[in-house]
């Protein structure tokens, strides 16, 4: 996967008198940072010789996961909640080749633990979240990545999408930054 680019937020900066600067993982091949996790959770399971890969998502981890498992010739499961869905990001899963499961869970939480077990039984690796610290290194990269093309940032910020994103962005900042 190529680097996505840094860009100077000319406007942004102005309002807050910082100069800050904007990753944007949305020209990633799904449009979402997801896409270096996927990879990196599809390699290992090919790795480990699994004909299948599978997670519970409410879309961007699904349409990521779909999307690489037919580039890399993977078997793709995917479970969703009946009360998340959206027809597009299901309709496009579909599309790529995921097979979809739609249940009605309580919670998101709830689908996890469904998912995996059924993932477990039927040997299919697992890429929910707390299954792999494969996801906090992919997030990694992005900081890596920007300290490449500048080295004078000392401070980011980034959307609280989940656990692994802002895990993996913590694990890769130098110990004086924030």
């Amino acid at each position: 996967m190529n680097n996505t680019p840094l860009v100077y937020a000319d406007k942004i900066s102005n309002h807050f008198k910082k100069n800050i600067w904007l990753k944007l993982e949305i020209l990633n091949p799904t449009g979402s940072h997801k896409d270096r996790e996927s990879i990196k959770l599809i390699k290992e399971a090919k790795k480990k010789n699994f004909k299948s890969i599978g997670c519970a998502s409410t879309g961007n981890l699904a349409i990521s996961i779909a999307f690489f498992s037919k580039i890399y010739n993977l078997k793709c499961k995917i479970w969703f909640r009946k009360q998340d869905i959206n027809i597009n990001n299901l309709n496009l899963v579909k599309s790529l080749g995921g097979k979809v499961f739609i249940k009605n869970t309580s919670n998101l939480s709830d689908l996890y633990d469904l998912s995996s077990m059924l993932m477990k039984k039927n040997k299919i690796f697992n890429a929910n979240p707390n299954n792999s610290k494969l996801k906090y290194f992919a997030n990694t990269e992005i900081v890596k990545e920007i300290y490449k093309i500048n080295k004078k940032i000392n401070t980011f910020i980034s959307c609280v999408n989940n656990g692994s994103h802002i895990i993996g962005l913590k694990k890769g900042l130098k110990d004086n930054h924030k």
